[in-house]
């Protein structure tokens, strides 16, 4: 009771203290601050807007006039000065980094699998690493998420980094030494590192669209736009430039004189399914061990598989089970096939495409982009421009229509 009793009257002497120093205050000071600012401020803050209004009414057109130059003014000096537009911020620490490597089409996984490895190793020694939560490694995991802002290559390393508050680097500095450091000594493949977009996806800044029907045509056409992109002053803004028009690997090339064939009864499914069966072979049948089935495949022995002379001796048989000899219908040779074929609207489509370097506008290194000089094709081909806006990343499409 005692102490109730002692604590109530400390609460009545601070309440009885915070009001005489209130009356005080508003005696001695606001209230004259009070008449000061009513009786002189105030009427003077008046007669200074109401002069000011009446020169404004009495000079319209110089009033009119000079909004009009301010308004002209600013569009200019924005034009001249601005910094660019971004749809999103793009210079927030990412969380995750990814380290892509690309390799041709037909590489052994083994391979793939060193490379992934080699990156890795060269990772442990990079400044600023110890901020990172987890390193991830995936070998032959190029699965086109990239438009989703994931991995795209077809070997890929994630480096996922702590929360904000965690980090004791800089992550764009250590983005910085990991592009430095990475990817050296990687021979035979193409490395770049990315992050995950924000936003909605749009796919890459810089897309460039070259449309035909020619492939080899839209190949040599892509391979200048790269070089010509690799030489101009926007290339140090530039990250992983590439072209899809990628050559795939080597395969076996079979062309069937259809008038020979027709001549002999020989359909050409037969004479495909023929050199199919020599070499990579057909399920004949299956075999049953207790609870496991194995496929019988029939094919030519290696000596023969391996050795593309030994399909002269190969027989095709014709209507009415006559044997055709295969090199009088068919004629074959090794070449380089296409790693993918893309088209768009009913027409073959090849892309160059590039992302930023961190700290750069995507918006003005596009702008910079569309201001370059372009190999244009012989003609019929009319070379045209086409810009779009996929959601918040806006895309540059140059198009050559055939």
């Amino acid at each position: 009771m005692l102490g109730i009793a002692a604590s109530s009257v400390v609460a009545a002497v601070t309440l009885a203290a915070t009001a005489a120093a209130l009356v005080f205050l508003h005696r001695r000071l606001l209230d004259r601050i009070g008449r000061w600012f009513q009786d002189r401020a105030m009427p003077a803050v008046i007669a200074d807007y109401e002069r000011r209004l009446r020169w404004a009414l009495d000079h319209r057109a110089i009033i009119l006039g000079g909004a009009v130059a301010t308004f002209v003014l600013t569009i200019f000096a924005f034009g001249a000065f601005n910094a660019g537009v971004e749809f999103f911020p793009e210079d927030n620490p990412p969380a995750t980094v990814y380290a892509e490597i690309d390799v041709p089409d037909g590489t052994r996984p083994e391979f793939l699998n060193r490379l992934a490895e080699s990156v890795e190793a060269q990772l442990a020694g990079v400044s600023g690493m110890d901020d990172a939560q987890s390193v991830v490694a995936t070998a032959g995991g190029g699965n086109g998420f990239d438009l989703m802002g994931g991995p795209g290559g077809d070997a890929t390393v994630t480096v996922n980094f702590k929360d904000f508050e965690d980090r004791r680097n800089d992550v764009f500095e250590t983005l910085r030494r990991m592009r430095d450091r990475l990817g050296n000594g990687l021979a035979g493949a193409d490395f770049r590192l990315a992050q995950q977009d924000m936003g909605p996806p749009g796919g890459k800044p810089v897309n460039i669209e070259i449309v035909g029907e020619d492939a080899e045509e839209l190949r040599r056409l892509a391979d200048r736009v790269v070089q010509n992109l690799e030489n101009a002053p926007v290339a140090a803004r530039l990250d992983g430039l590439e072209s899809d028009m990628a050559r795939g690997r080597s395969e076996l090339v079979v062309e069937v004189d259809r008038e020979k064939a027709a001549l002999y009864g020989v359909h050409t499914l037969k004479v495909g399914s023929m050199i199919r069966t020599a070499i990579q072979g057909s399920e004949a049948a299956k075999f049953r061990a207790g609870n496991d089935e194995y496929d019988i495949v029939v094919r030519l022995a290696d000596p023969y598989r391996n050795n593309l002379d030994a399909l002269r001796d190969l027989t095709v048989v014709a209507e009415g089970g006559r044997q055709i000899p295969l090199p009088s219908v068919a004629r074959w040779r090794v070449d380089e096939g296409y790693g993918s074929v893309v088209r768009k609207d009913m027409d073959r489509v090849a892309t160059v495409s590039s992302d930023v370097v961190e700290g750069e506008n995507s918006n003005a290194v596009l702008a910079e982009v569309q201001r370059g000089r372009w190999p244009s094709s012989p003609a019929p081909c009319r070379p045209a421009t086409r810009c779009a806006t996929p959601g918040s990343r806006r895309n540059s499409r140059r198009r050559w229509s055939s």
